[in-house]
């Protein structure tokens, strides 16, 4: 199952097998299924049992030699694949092995989840490869590109300019644009996979913590949600923290996020949090002792070292409203600390929005 793609009824035989064990099944006896299969293989936080339907399993196998493939130019096997489909398997797409027919199966879990560091460029297609926090420029803008313009690799905008495109991205693209980098030592390019904190591909699952502060007239309240890679809504919480400052707020909803993700069992953890200075204190090895938010800065590391893989990055205010609305209904509700493992109901129209990937305007002056 790591080496090539098993077929289809091989992992029907196996799933079969899982079920049997599971409900008792024998050679004499076949015992009636209470919950349908499909259920049982979902996660926990859904209702599942966490069990992994082989086929997926398999795929993200499959995901994983890619990702080899891509990054490690030294082993035998890389290659030997290499040396006969081309440097991106573009070769005898037509006359398939039964190991390039594997490998293609797990195409779809790889090119979802594959970014890029830039280096010179060189090797980066501007429009369609995911090199910017938010994704590939290709997806910000319609119309139609002209074909020069789709080959056009980051290096080529990079040297000419944003003029010499076709179409202009919008605004926030642009900056986004303006404040990379590019190596100034002609260095290589190199794949990345943005969910884990390594920086290199897992096949392990991921969630999301969103979390934010409230503070309106002295008066504190902290929230934050959890959601799966489908953008799911795992668990949420709620608290009301009583007098202080802004940041004090949103020091409490990262340690109360933590401490829920690990109580849901989660092992591979992204955070996100719109309170820039909180990110560059918690990230700043060299924060002192002596720092009025020290003891919270190092409870919550203490509590990431529960994780196999954490990231905490920044994001902007209309990317965070659902954490939003959870600290506000702490602060406004004055309630002790309140865990939800269903949407309440003063964040469901975004939770709505944020499923429906519509984006939201950020005014600038």
């Amino acid at each position: 199952m790591q080496a090539i793609f098993l077929p289809i009824n091989i992992h029907n035989k196996i799933d079969k097998i899982n079920r049997n064990f599971l409900w008792g099944h024998s050679h004499d006896s076949r015992k009636l299924h209470y919950v349908n299969w499909n259920t049982i293989t979902q996660p926990k936080t859904f209702g599942g049992l966490g069990i992994r339907q082989s086929h997926k399993v398999n795929e993200c196998y499959m995901a994983k030699i890619l990702w080899n493939i891509k990054t490690d130019n030294n082993s035998l096997s890389s290659q030997i694949i290499k040396a006969k489909y081309g440097q991106n398997l573009e070769r005898n797409i037509h006359s398939k092995s039964y190991i390039r027919r594997s490998l293609d199966k797990g195409l779809s879990v790889f090119n979802l989840g594959l970014a890029w560091r830039i280096g010179n460029g060189l090797s980066i297609n501007f429009w369609h490869d995911k090199w910017l926090p938010s994704g590939n420029v290709r997806s910000s803008i319609s119309g139609p590109l002209s074909l020069q313009d789709s080959h056009k690799s980051v290096s080529n905008v990079f040297s000419n300019g944003l003029s010499d495109i076709s179409l202009s991205p919008p605004p926030s693209i642009i900056d986004e644009i303006s404040s990379s980098f590019i190596s100034l030592n002609n260095s290589p390019d190199f794949p990345a996979w943005p969910a884990s904190n390594s920086g290199a591909f897992s096949i392990n699952s991921f969630f999301k913590l969103n979390i934010d502060g409230s503070a309106v007239e002295g008066k504190l309240g902290a929230g934050g949600v959890i959601r799966n890679d489908a953008g799911c809504f795992i668990a949420g919480f709620s608290k009301f923290i009583g007098s202080g400052s802004a940041l004090q707020a949103e020091f409490w909803a990262l340690q109360l996020g933590l401490q829920l993700a690990i109580d849901q069992g989660i092992k591979n953890l992204e955070i996100e949090s719109d309170a820039l200075s909180l990110v560059q204190l918690f990230l700043n090895p060299n924060i002192s002792h002596h720092h009025k938010f020290f003891s919270v800065i190092s409870n919550c590391r203490h509590l990431t070292l529960c994780f196999d893989n954490w990231k905490l990055s920044h994001i902007y205010r209309e990317a965070n409203f659902v954490a939003d609305s959870l600290a506000n209904l702490g602060r406004l509700s004055r309630s002790p600390l309140m865990t939800f493992f269903s949407p309440p109901d003063c964040s469901v129209d975004h939770l709505l929005h944020d499923s429906s990937s519509f984006g939201k305007f950020r005014c600038t002056k």
